[in-house]
């Protein structure tokens, strides 16, 4: 996988950003970086979905997915509020719906054909909701190409709940580039 093509897929996932495996569980107290800090705590429970944000977040995941497997960059773009904002890692902000919709159908173009967001989490009050979840992104032969977790905040509108900003990064470990030859 080229270099571009990672950095666009790890832009999506928010996505953000289907064939791969199901859910994967962190250890137990930990994350895929190892154990929990000593002082980590776990809310004693889930932090409320105060305005019912969940179904639509949930409708709007599934959504993306069927674009991006229709091969609709420009659409997924079109989730995204006026002044929607990608940030990618390794990656300068991608703002508005048209730049996040060419992102998105340049990662298409590169081989991205299936797109699955699980929302792990939402919490909502009012018009604002955040979204915690994972993301996997595979190719035409369902290989993955990459997996990550994401964050979203969500914002309510006359058109329903629209991506406000979304931020990704990914599990798999980064590239290195070999080493150059010893001078002779």
């Amino acid at each position: 996988m080229t270099a571009g093509l990672r950095a666009s897929l790890a832009l999506m996932a928010a996505l953000a950003l289907g064939a791969c495996a199901g859910p994967e569980a962190p250890p137990a107290g930990g994350t895929d970086a190892g154990p929990a800090p000593a002082a980590a705590v776990e809310p004693a429970s889930p932090p409320a979905d105060e305005s019912g944000a969940r179904p639509a977040i949930d409708a709007a995941n599934e959504e993306t997915a069927r674009l991006v497997a229709a091969g609709d960059g420009a659409a997924v773009g079109r989730q995204y509020t006026a002044d929607g904002e990608l940030l990618p890692a390794h990656s300068g902000p991608v703002r508005g719906p048209e730049a996040i919709g060419r992102l998105f159908q340049a990662s298409i173009d590169g081989g991205l054909r299936s797109l699955t967001l699980t929302a792990d989490q939402v919490e909502s009050r009012g018009d604002t909701a955040i979204e915690y979840g994972r993301y996997a992104a595979a190719g035409a032969d369902g290989g993955l190409l990459d997996r990550g977790k994401y964050v979203v905040v969500w914002r309510r509108g006359a058109q329903g709940w629209r991506r406000r900003a979304d931020i990704s990064t990914t599990n798999l470990p980064a590239a290195v580039a070999p080493a150059p030859a010893p001078a002779s």
